[in-house]
């Protein structure tokens, strides 16, 4: 009877208690640090993100561990994050204020060069807890992210620890000084599983700037579960395609994406059993311990690992509307003892940086409310901001016409021709800075004969505009949030009257490498077709034949059945069926010796196109074509020129010419180029406001004149009252005697109804 007692009391006594995390994570921040001034239910800043962060960690006690984490895209979107001389800098410094204990690289941090050397130097050197494990800096002497950061936590002399992995999507568009390797190619399982196991991991956390759904996002949870067997609870932040998501898959997976902007809060709690149990997972191939985990090499010790084990007690996920009150719940506190000091230091450096960058200065008035939201049925009525823009903005600005007339002017030659020949750009085009448009004409070509065509047609992407123009006085701040990027203007010359009939209504990739009416034939050959497979170095050498007919099949079927649509469903599939297709290739490639660069993908051209119809990708200046077969020769002879940001240009450029190449021209010689000039777009959306959304403010002289006036009836009025109420209150009180008169009279003798007979006569 003794020994069962006694072994209860040992059990209890070695086994741990619960230990709970409260996890928070923000993701697609986008330089939303200060608050939404035009929306007041989104009034929190990162100054009160950071004193609640204070006073959950002032008052947890050990079986208790508050941790936060951000999932990218910190930059590019309001004037804190693009108005200083490094777009994004002051973001990023003020996101480390907040003492998260874990970033992640976006890929809004990765389109420029001085960024991206900026990170290295200033973040990626001096703190280990910048993320990234497939980002690395062109020059391998520069720490430009982290793969992985281990989190002690508990009393237990950290010998516990959380393990937090960052990964990016495999993006494309970085600029040349960054490398990003395709997260399948980045992920080893032994050396994750090395570093559980002598860790003694008792949480995994996959911070990802890659949507919940992606391809990149359920192979890498699964790798994680195949490593862990199951054991391990595992929590996976996301971000990127600003949405709200939550989801519990198991009883120890959750994944959660907390919307953009700083609108949304997101809290994952999770309280784990830590019984030191453990699961062996097997062996290791030493053959493929690759360590690309260089920064953080851990030697090989043994052949076979012993998984720590964690218990899920329980799981809740949330989303927290970004307000004070909201936050001041979150933390038990009212507005006297909200405010810490770590808060107030913050909080001073932001509103200094506004200040400093003139960013809550007037520049016009909006008479109404835009929304730039790009939806067909939006963009249809006059309240689209992105039909305001190209109908409006543009067309009354011409951002271009001193520019074009100049080049004609030099024989099609002028120097900005000269420096901005598109052919010979070899960096980002939105590099270029925001130059001053006071040369322009704000009264320069319109169309105002609507039954005529239009010379200039002005054109814009479904992302290009980022947020709403409010009704009432617009700031500084507000233009960036609108236009964040550092976008210039182009144009394409010369596209005749059939090339764009062909252009609005072109469905096809979104870089023009095809079309698809819909047809079987066509929907193989907008996938690459024949030439393009065998135009692949290596590929005919490494993908068999059966494979090679295998795949064009299915992308032939998910193509046309995209177009009928389930456009995301067949789209993914769509992914997956090149990525597996492109594994076997580079698996091929490195068992022949065929060397590629990192970041080179024989199948990538195939994988970075999508379906669309241009229409709904892109918005152009309202305009009627002619009916096919009924152009005037004016008409037919007619050439318009398109208008659009540095961004859209290529791709703009690359679609008509596809176009054209199917209308005959040689491919040998493409028809058309786009030429840019050093004018930004957001400059030009600025100075529009300030010369045609102008307040109307009342001069000096007026509102005084009016609040005299104001003053002047207001004292009559109260006169005219007085006299009223003082007059009315004589009448009452005269009636009042004379009714208690009356009343003693009809008591008295017949001789005072005599006496008040004589004196009523």
């Amino acid at each position: 009877m003794e020994f069962p007692f006694l072994l209860f009391i040992f059990l209890s006594f070695v086994r741990s208690e619960p230990h709970t995390f409260r996890i928070f994570h923000t993701n697609d921040v986008h330089g939303w640090v200060n608050g939404h001034r035009k929306i007041p239910e989104l009034n929190a800043t990162y100054a009160d993100y950071k004193n609640l962060l204070v006073h959950l960690n002032s008052s947890v006690n050990e079986s208790t561990t508050i941790l936060g984490f951000d999932s990218g895209d910190l930059t590019q979107g309001t004037g804190l994050s693009d108005a200083t001389p490094i777009p994004g800098t002051f973001i990023l410094e003020t996101a480390l204020a907040l003492d998260l204990d874990a970033l992640v690289i976006g890929n809004h941090e990765l389109y420029e060069n001085r960024v991206i050397d900026w990170l290295a130097e200033n973040v990626g050197a001096k703190t280990d807890r910048y993320l990234g494990m497939n980002v690395k800096h062109k020059d391998t002497s520069k720490t430009l992210t982290h793969p992985y950061r281990l989190i002690p936590f508990g009393n237990a002399q950290g010998k516990n620890h959380v393990l937090v992995i960052g990964l990016l999507f495999n993006f494309a568009g970085a600029d040349s000084q960054a490398t990003v390797t395709d997260v399948e190619d980045t992920v080893k399982q032994d050396e994750i599983k090395r570093i559980v196991a002598e860790n003694n991991v008792k949480l995994i956390v996959l911070l990802l700037h890659s949507p919940p759904e992606e391809d990149e996002t359920l192979w890498v949870k699964k790798q994680m579960v195949d490593i862990t067997k199951g054991t391990i609870p595992i929590v996976t932040l996301c971000g990127h395609d600003h949405i709200v998501f939550k989801t519990e898959e198991t009883d120890a997976q959750a994944t959660i994406e907390s919307e953009c902007y700083f609108q949304k809060l997101g809290e994952v709690q999770i309280t784990i059993e830590l019984d030191g149990s453990s699961t062996n997972v097997g062996a290791m191939d030493h053959k493929d311990n690759v360590d690309l985990l260089s920064t953080h090499s851990i030697p090989l010790s043994s052949s076979a690992f012993l998984i720590p084990s964690s218990t899920v007690n329980s799981f809740s996920l949330l989303h927290h509307t970004t307000s004070i009150p909201s936050f001041m719940s979150l933390a038990g506190k009212i507005e006297s003892d909200w405010e810490t000091e770590q808060g107030l230091a913050l909080r001073s450096r932001i509103k200094e940086k506004e200040e400093e960058l003139e960013l809550s200065k007037p520049v016009g008035c909006s008479p109404h409310t835009y929304l730039g939201v790009f939806k067909m049925e939006e963009t249809r009525t006059n309240r689209s901001l992105y039909s305001f823009y190209v109908n409006e903005i543009m067309p009354k600005m011409d951002p271009l016409a001193n520019f074009l007339k100049e080049r004609n002017e030099n024989n099609g030659e002028s120097e900005q021709r000269k420096n901005w020949r598109s052919n010979e750009v070899s960096e980002r085009l939105h590099h270029f800075p925001n130059t001053s448009i006071s040369s322009l004409s704000s009264h320069a070509s319109r169309v105002s004969n609507k039954a005529s065509l239009p010379t200039k047609v002005y054109s814009t992407n479904s992302a290009s505009l980022r947020s709403h123009l409010f009704e009432g006085e617009v700031y500084r701040d507000e233009v960036f949030s609108i236009e964040p990027f550092s976008n210039t203007f182009c144009a394409i010359e010369k596209v005749g009257l059939d090339e764009m009939r062909a252009l609005l209504d072109w469905e096809g990739e979104l870089d023009g490498v095809g079309r698809n009416d819909g047809h079987q034939e066509t929907a193989k050959e907008a996938f690459g077709g024949e030439q393009a497979w065998n135009d692949i170095t290596g590929v005919s050498e490494c993908l068999p034949a059966s494979l090679l007919s295998s795949v064009k099949a299915r992308l032939a079927r998910l193509c046309v059945e995209q177009l009928a649509g389930g456009e995301k469903e067949r789209e993914q599939e769509r992914r997956r069926v090149i990525r597996q297709a492109e594994r076997q290739v580079r698996k091929c490639e490195q068992e022949r010796g065929i060397e590629r660069a990192a970041n080179a993908s024989p199948l990538r051209p195939l994988l970075s196109n999508r379906i669309v119809k241009f229409n709904d990708t892109f918005k152009l200046t309202s305009f009627t074509l002619p009916p096919k077969g009924k152009e005037s020769p004016k008409e037919k002879a007619h050439l318009f020129t398109i208008v659009t940001n540095s961004y859209d240009a290529p791709r703009l450029t690359s679609v008509l010419n596809r176009i054209a190449e199917e209308m005959g021209q040689p491919v040998s010689s493409p028809k058309f180029s786009f030429v840019c000039s050093t004018i930004a777009t957001r400059t030009v959306f600025e100075q529009y406001l300030r010369l045609h959304m102008k307040c109307n403010r009342p001069k000096a002289g007026v509102v005084w004149a009016v609040a005299g006036s104001i003053t002047g009836v207001t004292i009559l009025v109260v006169i005219v009252l007085v006299v009223v109420v003082v007059t009315r209150r004589k009448r009452e009180d005269e009636k009042r005697w004379k009714t208690t008169a009356v009343n003693e009279l009809f008591n008295e003798p017949d001789v005072k109804y005599q006496q008040l007979g004589n004196s009523v006569r």
